[in-house]
């Protein structure tokens, strides 16, 4: 099995923080705009309860670079770490 070599952030939020979401646009701060992805990382998909996430860096409007998800079970979204 290759290892995966996408990129992560240097700061992981010790919770992840709820997005804002506005006609079909991303908010935090200031409105994302997804650059990458979705990278789907599904854990324990075997067992009752699905607990995937779809991950996408995303930029805001000062260039700062975000890593979110989208939970495929919610459908909500949220920000889980920034980019040095």
């Amino acid at each position: 099995m290759t290892p995966i070599k996408a990129p992560r952030p240097s700061w992981l939020l010790p919770r992840p923080t709820k997005l804002l979401s506005r006609n079909q646009k991303l908010f935090h701060h200031s409105e994302l705009q997804l650059l990458q992805g979705p990278e789907r990382i599904d854990g324990y998909w075997w067992q009752h309860g699905r607990h995937g996430r779809d991950y996408y860096i995303a930029k805001d409007q000062d260039g700062s670079l975000c890593w979110i998800f989208q939970d495929l079970t919610t459908e909500e979204w949220f920000l889980h770490g920034i980019f040095s």
